[in-house]
C-alpha cells in the first residue's frame, strides 16, 4: 500500500519495523539484502538524516552474526554522531549495544559504558539487564543480584527466560 501511494514516510516506517522483526527471528540470512533495499530506498527519496537508524540496525546484525568489531566500529560511529546531534535516545540506545557486545570480551569496558550512561537517565530494560550481566561477568555477584532485582521491580512485564536464568547463574555463583 505504501508503495503504491508513494507514502514514503510509511515506507520509512515500514522498513524500520521490517529490520526490527529480522532482528527479533534472528533472521541473519535475508537481513543484509533487505537492509540494503530499504537504505537505497532512504538515499534515494532524501531522508538521508534517517541513514544513522538504518546503521544502528546493521550495527545490531553485525552483532548477530559474530562480526563484533564491524559492530563496534559500526555502533561507534552512529554514538558519536547522534550524540553530536544531542538525540539522546538513540545514543543510549547505541551504547546499549556496544556495552552488550562488550559484556563478554571486556565486562569492564561494558561497566564503564553503562556507568556513563547513567547520566542520560537510560530506560531501564534492557539497561538494567546489561548492567547485571556486566557485574556478574567482572565477579561482582552481590551487586549483579541487587541490579537484576531492581529490573524484575521495576519491569515485571519485561522479564524473559534469559533475565531468569542470568538470575540464576548469580544465585548459584553466590552459593
Amino acid at each position: 500500500m505504501a508503495k503504491k501511494v508513494n507514502d514514503y514516510g510509511m515506507q520509512l516506517n515500514n522498513a524500520f519495523i521490517q529490520l526490527e522483526l529480522l532482528l527479533l527471528k534472528k533472521d541473519t540470512k535475508n537481513f543484509k539484502a533487505i537492509w540494503d533495499e530499504r537504505s537505497a530506498m532512504i538515499k534515494n527519496n532524501g531522508f538521508e538524516r534517517f541513514q544513522v537508524y538504518m546503521d544502528l540496525f546493521l550495527g545490531r546484525h553485525y552483532f548477530q552474526i559474530h562480526e563484533d568489531e564491524r559492530a563496534i566500529e559500526l555502533l561507534t560511529q552512529v554514538s558519536e554522531q547522534v550524540k553530536a546531534q544531542k538525540d539522546m535516545t538513540l545514543y543510549t540506545d547505541a551504547q546499549n549495544e556496544l556495552a552488550k557486545i562488550y559484556i563478554k570480551n571486556n565486562p569492564l569496558k561494558s561497566l564503564a559504558i553503562l556507568n556513563d550512561l547513567e547520566q542520560y537517565n537510560p530506560h531501564p530494560n534492557p539497561y538494567l539487564d546489561l548492567k547485571a550481566a556486566a557485574l556478574h561477568e567482572l565477579g561482582k555477584n552481590i551487586e549483579a543480584l541487587s541490579v537484576l532485582n531492581k529490573a524484575k521491580l521495576i519491569y515485571p512485564e519485561g522479564w524473559t527466560a534469559q533475565n531468569q536464568k542470568l538470575l540464576e547463574q548469580i544465585k548459584a555463583a553466590l552459593n
